[in-house]
């Protein structure tokens, strides 16, 4: 997985942490709007169950916004791929103890 990717996930997962974040303050909304319902003594389970599912909620729709911004991790451009394909072949040969393969403008200058 390239770099790109990783920064792409990142985003991702860091756009629901930080929409699951703020359910914290809808919890705290809900315990100052309905104290019956929603506390922190007697209806614990029930507090944490809402906050639970605040926190799926808005990470998720925070997630969606990041996926309207940039829906798929950028590709890889063609001179970065080549780069790699090129230096990957090179270490093989090296591996292999072979000699390394002569520079395209040394061969380009060979052909005239």
């Amino acid at each position: 997985m390239n770099y790109q990717c990783k920064k792409w996930f990142y985003g991702l997962a860091s756009g629901f942490i930080g929409g699951g974040a703020g359910s914290a303050a809808s919890t705290m909304a809900a315990c100052v709007i309905a104290p019956s319902a929603f506390n922190l003594s007697s209806e614990i389970g029930q507090t944490m169950r809402f906050a639970t599912i605040m926190f799926a909620f808005q990470g998720v729709a925070t997630s969606f916004l990041f996926l309207r911004q940039s829906p798929l991790p950028p590709m890889e451009s063609d001179t970065e791929f080549t780069r790699r394909y090129t230096k990957q072949k090179e270490l093989e040969q090296a591996e292999l103890g072979a000699a390394p393969p002569l520079p395209s403008n040394f061969l380009a200058s060979q052909a005239k």
